[in-house]
């Protein structure tokens, strides 16, 4: 699939999926970083970039990486309120959530109450 492709985000997401599901989070990231490069490049837009990153912070909460997952967790709720795109912010405000949650749980709650509030 052409990396243009409005779709193009979900085909990379659902193959860092499947990397997952499998047990191999380090292609499941190797998958994100190509696919980050490939919209990049292809001029995506910021909500499927968001999308992008929300998934690659829940990767990285998976292998325990949290520091990675909140640095992505910001990256696309940067992104999500850039491209005005109310999913898109729920969905980062999601991946924040779980990213915060070990080390701040109030911000974690509150980024929780913005994803039900816009989702």
């Amino acid at each position: 699939m052409p990396a243009d492709c409005p779709g193009a985000v979900w085909a990379f997401i659902a193959i860092a999926a499947g990397h997952s599901m499998n047990g191999d989070f380090d292609g499941a990231i190797s998958t994100i970083e190509e696919a980050e490069a490939e919209l990049t490049a292809a001029g995506d837009s910021p909500r499927g970039l968001s999308f992008l990153y929300s998934a690659a912070a829940q990767f990285h909460n998976l292998i325990g990486d949290h520091a990675a997952a909140r640095v992505d967790a910001d990256r696309s709720l940067e992104a999500a309120r850039r491209s005005k795109n109310p999913t898109a912010t729920a969905s980062a405000q999601f991946a924040r959530a779980a990213a915060l949650a070990r080390d701040d749980p109030r911000a974690a709650a509150q980024a929780l109450d913005e994803s039900i509030e816009v989702g």
